[in-house]
C-alpha cells in the first residue's frame, strides 16, 4: 500500500512540475521558429540568417536581438526598395503580433551577421540565439543552404 502512496504522490508532483514548465515565462508561450537556413559565406564576408517566426500567444512578442560566434557583429536588419534601390538598414525590433507570423527572408527582416570568423559553406550549421524582449533567448541551429 505505501508502494501506491508514493507513485500517487510522484505522479502528482511530476504533474506539477510538468506545469511549471509549459508555464515558465510568466505565461507567455514560446515562439514557433521554423525554416531557419543561412547564406553561405566566407571569413570576413557577410551573410545572411532567415526563418519564419510564428506567435501563438496571447500577447505580442518582440525580438531585440541575435547573437552568434560565427560573426563579429549580428543585427537585425531589413531590406526595401527605394527609388529603385535596394537599401539595407538594421532594425532596433521586430514585433510580432498575437497570432501572427513574421517571416525572415530575403529582401526583407533578416538576421545580417558581419565580419563572419569561419567559412559557412552548404551543409555546415552553426548556432544564433534570438533575444526577445517579454521571453526566454531562443537558440537555433541554423542549417547552411544555397538557395
Amino acid at each position: 500500500m505505501q508502494w501506491m502512496r508514493n507513485a500517487i504522490v510522484v505522479a502528482i508532483v511530476s504533474g506539477l512540475v510538468l506545469a511549471l514548465a509549459a508555464c515558465g515565462n510568466g505565461g507567455a508561450a514560446e515562439p514557433d521558429v521554423v525554416d531557419a537556413w543561412a547564406r553561405p559565406g566566407d571569413p570576413g564576408d557577410n551573410s545572411a540568417a532567415y526563418m519564419n517566426i510564428s506567435n501563438d500567444s496571447d500577447d505580442d512578442i518582440t525580438l531585440i536581438a541575435a547573437s552568434s560566434d560565427v560573426a563579429r557583429m549580428v543585427e537585425i536588419h531589413e531590406s526595401q526598395m527605394e527609388d529603385g534601390t535596394m537599401r539595407m538598414e538594421e532594425v532596433p525590433e521586430i514585433v510580432i503580433e498575437s497570432g501572427e507570423t513574421v517571416s525572415l527572408e530575403p529582401g526583407g527582416f533578416h538576421v545580417m551577421m558581419m565580419n563572419l570568423e569561419e567559412a559557412l559553406e552548404p551543409g555546415d550549421s552553426f548556432s544564433l540565439t534570438l533575444h526577445f524582449d517579454e521571453i526566454d533567448d531562443i537558440e537555433l541551429d541554423v542549417p547552411v543552404e544555397e538557395q
